[in-house]
């Protein structure tokens, strides 16, 4: 199968929210890699987080993920997402918190509504627990089978941003009025009022209120691209779809679950539109 490189020397290869569609992601995968790095050229590939959830893959995605950033340890950035997060708190391990028993409670009923149900299944399949229904299931076991190496990736590799040339990179979106390095990680994961801001402006026809001068580039807000010069937003619905972007050519191709290569997506096309509900909360 034959290499993508749209740029001579580096490529910027973004994928958005993987929700464990690993079959997906290898398909992308095998397009891009190995990533180059020679002649003063060096290929980068940025993950927008929310690896997880969604589907009963999961757990193998940690462990593909797993692998390949011990691989290309300065060339594969993976940033943490809301997904990675409530996962982290339903096993109490998020660093710097200690959760009391009902917000515990909490995050596992509200993991288990928005895709921890498939999570839980693999890891539970992974462990041989086949007499148990996921919805059932201990919560304070599920620490039990998680692999360690998973924690310790999910704890220890993800960032909260990152930065690269005129670009910043985060999973849900910040206030551009003052750093994001300033701003809660929780905010960076969770955020959805800077979609909403740009699409109002957009909207309405006043483009000095986008007035930030590099590009953020983010997922978790959708489930169709939508792009502006100063904003990115690039969550395509997987497991149903993943998105690849290349962001020098800024040309992009689409993984399906039915098609074994990938097709080829004009991020121009459609209109932009947020069509997917939001994060569903539960109540405690």
């Amino acid at each position: 199968m034959s290499k993508w490189r749209p740029s001579e020397k580096n490529c910027i290869y973004v994928v958005p929210d993987i929700q464990g569609a690993l079959g997906l992601f290898e398909k992308i995968c095998a397009r891009i890699l190995p990533l180059r790095k020679s002649d003063g050229g060096k290929d980068m590939l940025i993950l927008l987080g929310d690896f997880i959830d969604r589907h009963v893959d999961s757990h193998k995605t940690l462990d593909f993920l797993i692998d390949l950033k011990k691989k290309y340890p300065d060339q594969v950035v993976m940033i943490k997402g809301n997904h990675e997060q409530i996962f982290l708190n339903v096993m109490n391990l998020e660093p710097g918190k200690n959760l009391t028993l009902q917000s515990r409670k909490h995050y596992h009923d509200m993991w288990l509504a928005n895709g921890g149900i498939e999570t839980l299944m693999g890891y539970m399949d992974r462990a041989g627990i086949k007499d148990v229904s996921p919805l059932t299931f201990p919560q304070f076991r599920i620490v039990d089978i998680v692999p360690k190496e998973h924690i310790e990736f999910l704890t220890t590799q993800l960032v909260d941003y990152y930065k690269l040339d005129k670009y910043v990179f985060v999973h849900g979106g910040y206030n551009p009025t003052y750093p994001v390095e300033e701003h809660e990680p929780s905010h960076l994961y969770w955020d959805r009022d800077l979609i909403r801001y740009v699409q109002k402006a957009v909207n309405n026809n006043k483009p000095e209120d986008i007035f930030w001068n590099e590009t953020i580039v983010t997922g978790h807000n959708g489930s169709m691209p939508y792009l502006h010069d100063k904003f990115m937003m690039l969550d395509a619905g997987s497991p149903r779809q993943l998105l690849l972007l290349e962001l020098n050519s800024m040309e992009a191709f689409m993984a399906y679950p039915n098609k074994k290569r990938l097709v080829k997506y004009n991020l121009q096309k459609h209109t932009p539109r947020q069509s997917r509900p939001v994060f569903r909360r539960v109540d405690s």
